[in-house]
């Protein structure tokens, strides 16, 4: 059999053995901790049978298959012994399309899962931010960046996360709404987003087939296409699924420039981040900031990565690093313009206004409420503002803790993700080699979004951008443990880590009556579908009410909902329906003479969000 390490030193046989025990103990304790809650209450009640019911879908399965253990060690066995083979060209690319297409269908199958009585796909958006960009992809399919804003109204017509001084316009950074616009244009917002992670497939696969070997690929491209989180955000209109597509291929192209020294593929590394860079610049840096540090760190002292690479001369690297940074300096000049069109100032970012005149107190950084205390210029979302908490070091630390396990448990499962790391872990102690940097990426995210005062949605969007780091994890792991299988004669090692894998899908995806009585997967489309029906409640009433007559609705949202809101209006000020804002209430006599008089084309309706009535005003 041929070095389970092909493309780095092999690790003393010590090394593996601290590797493995520590990734098995990690991944015991883990699970023997999420069910200790389950176990304590059986104790204290006497009702041991209850273990057998309501299982914890992240640690009960695991926990099993621990008890199941010594058996797929012990059994003994021989197989023929299979060597890591370089693959045809051929191969690969069927490979891709495959996985390719299986990312696909993953985010068709949720689109079309039932969840009350409909489609998950069929109904509204659920998010404010979903809203900000379809505007923006709106504004984009007419040709321009931005519109004015209303000429005589605007104060009615203020939207979450679109700014709405002097120019009318999504907030948010632009690549984003290029990805949805033409999929608007094709029938379906959503289609870009399949896109960008059946291509963010592809590109692990490559990344992981240069990294370790065609397996280490294979297997990362099939927990990519598998993954729930994936499978689930490609059907939210967010910024992930753009950002994932360009930092998959800039990891693949980075990867391949070392190996190549190739300055035009250089050039794309840098094109693939650039391209992050202007779908969510945050999460963009903290995932290229080990490898910006390592093209840097060359400068002064190249090194060998791996052992069939030729060492890089100093000028070379230096063309590397030009190749790299390039196309990023061509993204930040992009967008002088937009933010000019905008904000009226290039270095002005319609994000940074939208948040000094709206919600200072969501400012990134510690001490946010407190420095952003007294700094709103406008009172339209002053609950919203003042619903942010104070950021410090201890909240910090507990909000990082929160995404990092609601991370593993979305990206694939707590307990194999932590195996997966220690296992990495441990022989990037001894190795040094690119998996260290692949850990420290994950690292640089995490703490690139420890000055966040919310921990996002799901506790974890944030850094959502570290799945891509943690399907590679796997795939390496999983390379190595089943060739560990094959080479030790342990031929039920690899299947047992196979089903290990397979727990989290199991309860992700199906329902097991007593076991646990719904997929997790569908429980959480249930949780979005929950906002997604208000807004096609609102819809639908607007429809049956008012029909295609034209008319401005006068909105009053209920204060204690801060996270549905129903202001949404075409950028052009031409459609049919206006949705303007009335947050004070029913318009007196007067205000309403005004409003006629202002919008004498439309009819005037009030709608009052907490009772759910529209009514035509006279």
């Amino acid at each position: 059999m041929t070095d389970p390490f092909p493309q780095s030193c092999q690790p003393c046989s010590r090394t593996l053995s601290v590797a493995m025990l520590t990734t098995l103990l990690g991944g015991l304790v883990v699970a023997l901790l999420l069910e200790w809650p389950r176990i304590n209450l059986a104790m204290e009640s006497g009702r041991w049978g209850s273990l057998l019911f309501n299982f914890h879908y992240d640690s009960t399965l695991p926990l099993i298959l621990f008890l199941l253990l010594p058996v797929a060690w012990l059994w003994p066995g021989r197989e023929k012994l299979v060597p890591d083979q370089h693959p045809s060209r051929l191969k690969m690319i069927v490979t891709a399309i495959v996985l390719g297409g299986l990312s696909l269908f993953m985010s068709h199958y949720v689109a079309n899962m039932d969840v009350h009585g409909k489609a998950f796909g069929e109904r509204p958006p659920a998010y404010h931010d979903e809203y900000s960009y379809l505007l923006q992809a709106e504004t984009y399919l007419d040709g321009r960046v931005s519109y004015p804003v209303h000429p005589t109204h605007p104060e009615l017509f203020s939207q979450f996360h679109v700014v709405n001084e002097d120019r009318f316009a999504s907030r948010y950074f632009p690549a984003t709404g290029l990805v949805i616009a033409p999929a608007i244009r094709a029938g379906n917002p959503y289609w870009g987003h399949w896109l960008c992670g059946a291509l963010t497939t592809i590109f692990i696969f490559l990344a992981g087939n240069e990294l370790g070997a065609y397996k280490t690929g294979l297997f990362a491209g099939l927990f990519c296409a598998l993954s729930p989180a994936l499978a689930l955000f490609s059907n939210l209109i967010l910024a992930h699924h753009p950002t994932l597509l360009g930092l998959s291929s800039f990891l693949y192209f980075y990867l391949l420039m070392w190996r190549t020294k190739s300055f035009s593929v250089g050039i794309l590394a840098g094109v693939g981040l650039a391209f992050a860079m202007l779908s969510r610049p945050m999460a963009a840096a903290g995932f290229a900031l080990p490898m910006g540090v390592v093209l840097l760190v060359n400068l002064i002292r190249p090194v060998r990565w791996v052992h069939d690479e030729t060492m890089p001369s100093r000028k070379m690297v230096f063309g590397l690093n030009l190749a790299v940074g390039f196309p990023i300096v061509v993204g930040l000049l992009i967008l002088l313009p937009i933010n000019k069109s905008i904000t009226g100032n290039a270095t002005k970012l319609p994000y940074a206004q939208f948040q000094e005149v709206y919600t200072p107190k969501h400012i990134y950084g510690f001490n946010n409420v407190e420095r952003g205390m007294g700094q709103r210029q406008k009172e339209v979302y002053a609950k919203y503002d003042d619903w942010a908490e104070n950021l410090t070091p201890k909240s910090a630390r507990e909000k990082a803790a929160t995404r990092f396990v609601s991370s593993l448990k979305w990206t694939w499962g707590i307990v194999p993700l932590t195996m997966a790391g220690l296992f990495c872990l441990v022989l990037s102690v001894e190795l040094r080699n690119r998996w260290t940097m692949m850990l420290a990426v994950i690292v640089s995210i995490y703490l690139a979004h420890m000055p966040y005062w919310f921990t996002g949605i799901q506790d974890w969007h944030y850094v959502f951008e570290s799945c891509l780091i943690w399907f590679l994890l796997m795939g390496e792991v999983t390379r190595v443990v089943w060739g560990i299988s094959q080479k030790s004669g342990r031929p039920l090692l690899k299947y047992w880590w196979l089903a290990m894998l397979a727990a989290p899908m199991l309860t992700m995806f199906v329902s097991a009556g007593e076991w646990w009585p719904i997929a997790r997967l569908k429980n959480e489309a249930q949780m979005i579908t929950f906002s997604r029906q208000k807004f096609e409640r609102f819809d639908s009433t607007v429809e049956r009410q008012i029909g295609d007559r034209k008319a401005l609705i006068l909105i009053h949202h209920d204060e204690a909902d801060l996270h549905i809101d129903y202001i949404q209006n075409d950028p052009s000020w031409e459609g049919q329906i206006l949705r303007g804002r009335s947050d004070g209430g029913r318009p007196d006599a007067e205000r309403f003479k005004e409003l006629r008089d202002a919008f004498p084309d439309q009819e005037i309706w009030y709608y009052d969000v907490a009772k759910s009535k529209l009514e035509k005003l006279k």
